[in-house]
């Protein structure tokens, strides 16, 4: 069973709200405007090649885990429920334009000083997951 499609039918259940398809490729899908007047639920960014994989394992200075790579290659991270899920991917630009500012968390840039001391033990920072004022942040 591919989860991949699965997961993106629920994803494209709120399309109804809106849906986009910018020019590099990102979909965001269920426009919010009540929280901000360019708002979606879901942004799912294009995906990887395998050069641009390459480049994040350099970066890193590790292996990517084999069904990382794999979803890599079918999208290069999401932003999920107005952010409440987010699986980090290749950030290649921090302009505030609109198209560039739609990208995922940068998986190569450690986001918190617990990030870099764990860096030495773990494979790389995936995701993040917040909810009722809480955060959590995985590290593999």
């Amino acid at each position: 069973m591919n989860y991949f499609n699965e997961v993106l039918g629920i994803l494209l259940a709120a399309k109804p709200l809106g849906y986009e398809r910018l020019s590099d490729g990102t979909q965001v899908i269920g426009h919010v405007p009540h929280v901000a007047p360019k708002a979606f639920l879901h942004e799912l960014y294009p995906p990887l090649s395998a050069e641009e994989m390459e480049e994040v394992e350099k970066l890193l200075g590790k292996s990517l885990p084999l069904d990382f790579g794999k979803f890599l290659a079918m999208a290069n991270g999401c932003f999920l429920f107005s952010g409440s899920l987010s699986i980090y991917g290749r950030r290649t630009s921090y302009a505030r334009t609109e198209i560039a500012s739609r990208q995922p968390f940068d998986i190569a840039t450690p986001t918190l000083v617990r990030d870099l001391e764990m860096r030495e033990t773990a494979t790389f920072l995936s995701a993040s997951i917040t909810g009722m004022g809480r955060g959590c942040i995985s590290m593999h």
